[in-house]
């Protein structure tokens, strides 16, 4: 029985693929171009030096934070994918710490909201303040998650693994394919969601926002929304970070041993905090 309803689902999947070839077809080659344009320039050569970092590559070790730590800080300025992977590496280096600060990986990259964001809200003081309360957010949350969690090990038994360049830059490059194929995977089920969606107006722009950023975040500010609520309602979306983002992030965070619901409510909180954060410092950071 179940394997002829997967069979069904898996047929009717198909059918509303070839109905809606053509904008499916959009939605995977935008996808591919935004990488290429922007996820990829941006994320690639911060990753590759930061894991160099945390490898021991790079800095005398004897005045290095833990791998995990360390991961955890610099992952806040390349954002929740590139943050998880840096976490990764650490406990691939012996640092069984690294479970403890995923907490942290719940920021978009200060390049996204600072120039894009700001360009669709045409306010760079609101797009400030966006920056600022996933910065809030995601270190509170990571903060809140590493005070809760007992440490494993003590500084200074960690094993670090020094690796070959080559075999560093292929590491990070699976992770930038990891990325690519769930950014087309869900640039093609949020389009195929947001046809069939029964919503218009707001409504729909919010929903697309939240579950793909990069897309739904023109949509959202071009839907009329007056400017404090178009700030705080942007501002939960980008600390949440989207189903999309989350979904990259998780591909890292599920070899940690991280509860994925676990993470999943931490965004959820996270994003509420970033959008309730935006709304009340509004009128005194924004307003004219």
């Amino acid at each position: 029985m179940k394997r002829i309803a997967a069979a069904f689902l898996f047929a009717g999947i198909l059918i509303l693929v070839l109905i809606n070839a053509a904008p499916l077809k959009d939605a995977a080659f935008g996808a591919t171009k935004d990488f290429a344009l922007n996820v990829f320039p941006a994320l690639m050569p911060s990753l590759l030096i930061m894991m160099l970092y945390i490898n021991g590559d790079i800095a005398p070790r004897s005045k290095r934070l833990s791998p995990a730590l360390s991961a955890a800080v610099l992952g806040l300025m390349t954002g929740a994918p590139g943050s998880a992977r840096l976490l990764l590496s650490s406990k691939e280096n012996g640092d069984s710490n690294a479970e403890r600060y995923f907490g942290f990986c719940a920021t978009l990259s200060p390049m996204f909201i600072l120039s894009y964001v700001s360009e669709l809200i045409g306010d760079n003081r609101a797009a400030v303040l966006i920056f600022i309360s996933q910065l809030i957010t995601a270190i509170s949350g990571g903060i809140f998650i590493a005070l809760s969690s007992t440490p494993e090990n003590a500084r200074g038994k960690f094993i670090y693994q020094r690796k070959p360049f080559e075999e560093t830059l292929l590491s990070c490059g699976r992770a930038m394919m990891c990325v690519l194929s769930l950014m087309i995977l869900f640039s093609v089920l949020i389009r195929l969601i947001i046809i069939y969606m029964p919503l218009t107006g707001a409504a729909r722009a919010i929903s697309h926002a939240f579950l793909e950023i990069a897309g739904g975040a023109p949509e959202l500010a071009d839907a009329g929304i007056n400017p404090r609520t178009l700030t705080s309602v942007m501002g939960a979306a980008v600390s949440f970070g989207g189903v999309c983002i989350f979904a990259q992030t998780a591909a890292f965070l599920r070899p940690l041993g991280v509860s994925i619901l676990k993470a999943a409510l931490l965004r959820v909180i996270q994003g509420a905090l970033g959008g309730a954060i935006c709304y009340l410092l509004y009128p005194f950071l924004c307003a004219s």
